[in-house]
């Protein structure tokens, strides 16, 4: 749920809507559980979203994602599927995992209040604006930190799989745009990857493939990933968070020009590399970094300051790529178009 921002670590628990259900025990009933879930985001995996954190299935202090990797933290019960911050901003839509029954309803949770002042507005309300669904048979799902204002759901509505629930949002106690999805069965959290009650799961270094579980489509692992990457005019301030920064614009007049990415599961001994190329392909600015440490996030910056009177118009590019052992494991390139002004026009 929650993540460092370039280079701090934080972690903490989910918030369960214990009061809210006590308030609405009694339930329309629904059919005994036989139908597979599906991730509950309209998104294409790997390529527009990406489990930023898995289920911690490490039964001590540490953590350990479902390939014993780093991408968790401790305590972590469910799936955080993440989405660009632009993507929010358009709207992404979070759908039901299967067919069921909408139990409790929670909204009007204020977005970025935690990642702005990294806390919540009270200590019970880290899942932000979210539902609960009862899919029969003892088995529910709960969806978090949904966009304030988004949720169509209420109590007692008899949902399908794939029906809107909300909107991503940045509700609750998260430092980036995703929903969490966490299963429970009786009450006791499970790895729906395996059915089983999470404190009797276990990580597998090197799965040979995804299981199955209570999935339709089990999601694959993707260790390392570009979650996002763009162009701002504005030099990055102390500790400035890359997707806030303003999009650049094009301008020939622009005071810079920076290049800026979002890296999901760096790794000790990596080498990542962001360039930023002119139109002709000379570097403009190089940003080269060699990880000493396991990060469920990186931010990485390259650019430069207007060099004269005007920036040369053309087509830019930044370029970055991840190396480990000698190979790429991730990489991903972005443009920027500066244009000639048309004749007459001064402003740009």
């Amino acid at each position: 749920m929650r993540l460092v921002a370039t280079n701090r670590a934080g972690w903490f628990s989910l918030f369960r809507f214990s009061a809210l259900l006590a308030l609405l025990a009694a339930q329309t009933p629904v059919a005994a559980h036989a139908q597979p879930l599906r991730l509950p985001i309209d998104c294409r995996l790997g390529e527009t979203c990406f489990i930023q954190n898995w289920i911690d299935l490490d039964p001590g202090p540490g953590r350990a994602d479902r390939a014993c990797g780093p991408l968790t933290y401790n305590g972590h019960d469910g799936l955080d599927i993440r989405v660009p911050m632009r993507a929010m901003r358009e709207g992404v839509a979070v759908k039901a995992p299967a067919d069921g029954v909408i139990r409790a309803v929670r909204d009007g949770e204020s977005d970025g209040v935690y990642r702005t002042t990294g806390r919540t507005l009270a200590p019970d309300r880290d899942c932000g604006n979210g539902v609960v669904i009862d899919h029969g048979a003892g088995l529910e799902t709960q969806l978090c930190h949904m966009r304030r204002g988004s949720i169509t759901a209420r109590p007692g509505l008899r949902v399908s799989q794939g029906a809107v629930m909300g909107l991503v949002g940045l509700s609750g106690a998260t430092e980036f745009p995703h929903v969490h999805i966490s299963v429970r069965r009786d009450g006791q959290k499970i790895d729906p990857f395996t059915g089983a009650p999470v404190a009797q799961s276990s990580c597998a270094a090197s799965p040979p493939r995804p299981h199955r579980g209570l999935w339709d489509h089990p999601p694959p692992y993707l260790a390392t990933a570009i979650v996002d990457m763009g162009f701002t005019d504005a030099p990055p301030a102390q500790a400035a968070r890359a997707d806030d920064a303003p999009a650049a614009a094009g301008s020939r007049l622009a005071p810079a020009m920076v290049a800026w990415v979002i890296i999901m599961g760096v790794r000790r001994g990596d080498d990542t590399t962001l360039r930023l190329l002119t139109p002709d392909g000379a570097i403009l600015a190089e940003n080269r970094t060699p990880h000493t440490r396991d990060q469920a996030q990186y931010a990485l910056f390259a650019g430069k300051r207007r060099p004269g009177a005007v920036w040369p118009a053309g087509t830019y590019r930044a370029e970055v790529a991840v190396r480990r052992g000698g190979g790429v494991v991730a990489s991903r390139t972005g443009t920027l178009t500066v244009r000639q002004p048309l004749q007459g026009d001064a402003r740009r």
